[in-house]
């Protein structure tokens, strides 16, 4: 019985990590789409003071 509880434990909490995980993943390639965007958005910008 003791055993069962602490194996439903651990399992509970490497689910938590791998979800926790996932997630700081997500925020990290958002991240990196938007420094791609302003970078895109400067391009644009730096293009059309070259062109006035």
């Amino acid at each position: 019985m003791v055993v069962a509880l602490i194996v439903l434990f651990v399992v509970a909490i490497t689910l938590l990590i791998k979800k926790l995980l996932s997630i700081s993943n997500k925020k990290n390639s958002n991240q990196l789409d938007i420094g791609k965007r302003l970078s895109r958005v400067e391009d644009e910008l730096n293009s059309m003071n070259k062109g006035k």
